[in-house]
Formats: structure tokens, C-alpha cells, sequence
């Protein structure tokens, strides 16, 4: 027979147990009961959603803002998957939003990232449907096929070398190609002397070069130097006190003078060429004069060198007259 005391335990363990289970349902279910999350759908046509579960996690930028809800076959097309997604409320769902779903580690395992948007878009309202991205898969058979196509041409353009014109083509290109190795070789060779002879008066120049640039250098230093000077401000104040002279200075007057002094340069000149064409008669008689005088200058000059008595006896004729015949 069950005692009273049995009867009161085992009514305190179904109450305990009731409520427990009500608490869990309760936290289970809370979102649902109280509709604290907003409700959007994601439709991803010809796209696998293997992996993706009721429950899987919905992310923006890395944070969790939702879950999933349901995932179903839209009825009006089967090549298209709406994906019902419950995210927390206040969280900013552009319309310009984009739901990828990505890989979790390598588990296989998947959730919705939502990226993009922007802050001029308008906000997308609850219900709405959220822009589908590529998923992963999509986006590795993508590039999948952009490589092999890439190796496709790639095999093509080797078939092509690979040809028997091709390869004549290449044994030729290499034949001219020693061929213009051994020409350049012994040009360079035979020039040899020449190119470092060049190279000495390259070196030469570089010098000369050099020395310029010093010798440039020290002249812009010294016009610098000038330029800073007192001796520049002296000239230009030198300048603008002629200018200022030179702008009081009647030039009227100026030129009235000068042009009365070159008339009397002009008289004078006139007159000069008149007095010497009238003495160059005179001028050419005393010339010849002078002339005379200088041969007999020298004849004398002779004469004394060949017998100076001469100077102080005087000089006869050779053949001087008998004086003794005439008596």
C-alpha cells in the first residue's frame, strides 16, 4: 500500500518535472512566442544550400544577429530555394544587402553572412527579400571554369609551337641568333681599342664635366654673392640718380649745342682741307729740297769717310786747271 508520504514525493517530483519542462519549452520557443526578431526570406535559384540547416546561424560582417527558420522549395519555380531567416530587431537590413552562404571551418556545416550595403540605401522592410549572393561552390566553379579556359588556350598555343613549321621556325631563330652573337663578338672584338679609348675620353669628359659644374657652381655662388651685396643697391641707386639727372637736363638746349658744335667741327675741317690744298705744291718742293740736301749730305759724308783731311784742307778738283799756263 502506497503511504502518504510516497504520495507527497511523487506529486513534488511531477510538479518539479512540469515545470522544468515549461522552462525549457519556454526558452526554446521564447522568440517565437514573443516575436522578438524580424522575419525576411532569401531566395537562391540554381544554388546548393547543402549544409544549411533550420537553426543555422545568420551573421553580418562576423556578428550574430539571426537563425535560420525554414528552408523550403518554392512551389511556382523548383529551381529556386526560399530560405526564411530570423534576424534581431534595430539590425540595419539594407536593400542593397546581400546573403552569401559560406562555409563554417571544415566541418561542412554552413550559415548565411550577410555583406554590402551601403548607407544611402534605404532600409529593407521586414518580409522583404534579402539579395541572394554567390555561395561558395558557385563562386569555385566560376573560377574553375575561368582557369580552364585559361589552360585550354594555354594547351592550344602549345599545340601551335609545337608544330613542325613552328619548330623550323625556332631552329632558324636560333641559328641567326648565334650567328648575330659571333657577328657582335668579333665587332666587339676588332673595336675593342676603340670603345676603351672611348671610354678614357668618356672618363675625360665626365672630369671636364665636372670641373664645369664646380666652375657654374662658384659663378652662381658669386652672383649670389653679388646679387646680395651693397655693391648692387650702389649701382642701381648710381643708375636712378643719372636717370633722375638726366630727365631735369633740357635735351632741347642739349641738342641745339651739339649741333652748333659739330658746325664749327665741320668749318674747321673745311678749312684745314683748304690750307692743305694750298700748300701741297709747296709741301712736294720742300720735300724734294730736303731730298736734294740728303744726297749731297751723303755724298759729302762719303767723302769725309774716304779722306778726312778734307776737313781741313778743303776739297779740289780732280783735275784741277794749270794756273801756271795761263800766266
Amino acid at each position: 500500500m502506497v503511504t502518504r508520504a510516497q504520495k507527497i514525493r511523487l506529486g513534488i517530483f511531477i510538479v518539479i518535472s512540469i515545470t522544468v519542462i515549461l522552462i525549457a519549452v519556454g526558452t526554446l520557443s521564447y522568440d517565437r512566442i514573443f516575436d522578438t526578431k524580424d522575419i525576411y526570406y532569401v531566395a537562391y535559384e540554381d544554388v546548393s544550400v547543402s549544409g544549411l540547416d533550420v537553426g543555422s546561424q545568420v551573421k553580418y560582417l562576423g556578428l550574430n544577429v539571426g537563425n535560420v527558420r525554414n528552408i523550403k522549395i518554392d512551389p511556382k519555380d523548383i529551381n529556386r530555394i526560399i530560405v526564411t531567416v530570423a534576424i534581431e530587431r534595430e539590425t540595419p537590413i539594407k536593400e542593397d544587402v546581400r546573403a552569401e552562404i559560406s562555409t563554417i571551418g571544415i566541418t561542412g556545416l554552413k550559415q548565411i553572412e550577410l555583406r554590402g550595403g551601403t548607407v544611402e540605401s534605404d532600409m529593407l522592410a521586414p518580409g522583404g527579400y534579402i539579395q541572394p549572393g554567390k555561395s561558395l561552390t558557385e563562386d569555385i566553379t566560376g573560377r574553375a571554369e575561368v582557369i580552364t579556359e585559361k589552360i585550354e588556350v594555354v594547351l592550344n598555343n602549345l599545340i601551335e609551337l609545337s608544330s613542325v613549321e613552328n619548330q623550323n621556325r625556332m631552329f632558324l631563330f636560333f641559328d641567326e641568333s648565334v650567328s648575330t652573337v659571333r657577328k657582335v663578338s668579333e665587332v666587339l672584338d676588332e673595336n675593342r681599342e676603340r670603345m676603351d679609348r672611348t671610354m678614357a675620353n668618356l672618363d675625360t669628359l665626365v672630369v671636364e664635366l665636372k670641373g664645369l659644374s664646380t666652375a657654374a657652381k662658384y659663378t652662381a655662388e658669386s652672383f649670389n654673392r653679388f646679387i646680395s651685396s651693397d655693391t648692387l643697391t650702389t649701382i642701381l641707386a648710381d643708375m636712378q640718380d643719372i636717370t633722375s639727372t638726366v630727365r631735369q637736363v633740357d635735351l632741347t638746349k642739349l641738342i641745339e649745342d651739339v649741333n652748333k658744335v659739330l658746325v664749327s667741327l665741320d668749318d674747321v675741317l673745311n678749312h684745314t682741307e683748304t690750307l692743305v690744298m694750298r700748300n701741297t705744291g709747296k709741301f712736294v718742293d720742300t720735300i724734294d729740297e730736303l731730298h736734294l740736301i740728303t744726297r749731297y749730305l751723303s755724298s759729302a759724308a762719303r767723302q769725309i769717310d774716304s779722306n778726312p783731311s778734307i776737313l781741313i784742307r778743303g776739297s779740289r778738283p780732280g783735275n784741277p786747271p794749270d794756273n801756271r799756263l795761263e800766266r
